[in-house]
């Protein structure tokens, strides 16, 4: 395999530390992959771009050879410190390294369009994700690396849906780009991983007003909660109602009272939201 796990290594070893688990470090060193990912940044250049979890800064410097602004954010404050001092030594000067927790960075901060890149920590991978792609601010398209599981799980296009694929893909469309093998990474992580793009809608899949999109996603919770029962049990456990009641609003919103969540298109969600407005329910 080309890679560049031995300076991995050796970078490590010269700071005297180890990845450190508890914030998912596993630093992407295949040459091929980071080749495969440039490519793909070149196709989604913005003003901006915004990096999670720069680590060793292998994406880093991919993105700052665009010559556009990059903000990094790195939780880790040796690592960060490190890849400030590389960059300066380099003479990259167009990279921005905040020290800081990804899941509360505010991307209102960041002025005009955007790009988003990861290699998402495992443990707040789909958490850093929904707050970039759900923000007033979202990125007009982002290039993520997660598990292959929830890749596949975000990219379904029928099926089997879920809370998280309905959410990302109300806002943006999803393409599982290609598989990356775990040996692909210093240290090696248990599963393997896949490269994710998602790119902004012009308009939302579903159109919603004010705090209508937060009593979507109540609902979207409630159905979910139960994901092996009937539609017809969340739903009247979520309303508080009788299940007869449940069932009776299903089937105005022409849903069969015994389909499970996962089972629901989108455009069944909507039809299903209107009515529980309609009855106000929700």
């Amino acid at each position: 395999m080309n890679n560049t796990s031995e300076s991995a290594r050796d970078t490590l070893k010269r700071l005297e530390t180890r990845a450190n688990k508890a914030l998912g470090q596993n630093f992407l060193v295949d040459t091929q992959i980071l080749q495969d990912i440039e490519s793909l940044i070149q196709e989604h250049v913005q003003p901006t771009f915004v990096e999670v979890g720069p680590g060793l800064g292998a994406l880093t410097e991919i993105l700052a050879a665009t010559g556009k602004r990059v903000v990094a954010i790195e939780k880790d404050q040796l690592l960060a410190e490190e890849l400030k001092r590389a960059l300066s030594e380099k003479g990259i000067q167009n990279v921005e390294v905040h020290i800081g927790d990804a899941r509360t960075f505010d991307f209102s901060t960041i002025e005009g369009p955007y790009t988003f890149v990861s290699n998402l920590p495992f443990n707040a991978g789909t958490f850093i994700l929904r707050s970039a792609v759900e923000h007033a601010h979202p990125p007009e398209s982002s290039i993520v690396i997660m598990q292959k599981e929830v890749v596949e799980r975000i990219a379904v296009n029928d099926g089997k849906w879920s809370l998280l694929s309905l959410a990302i893909q109300l806002e943006t469309t999803a393409t599982r780009v290609r598989t990356i093998s775990k040996r692909a990474y210093h240290p090696k992580p248990a599963v393997d991983t896949a490269l994710l793009l998602l790119e902004k809608r012009d308009t939302p899949l579903i159109s919603l007003e004010g705090e209508e999109k937060a009593d979507f996603f109540r609902l979207l919770k409630w159905a979910f909660a139960g994901k092996r029962k009937q539609l017809s049990n969340t739903l009247a456990s979520g309303l508080h109602v009788p299940t007869a009641r449940a069932k009776e609003v299903l089937q105005q919103a022409s849903i069969e009272p015994s389909i499970r969540a996962e089972r629901l298109q989108l455009s069944d969600w909507e039809r299903l939201f209107r009515t529980l407005q309609k009855e106000q329910l929700i």
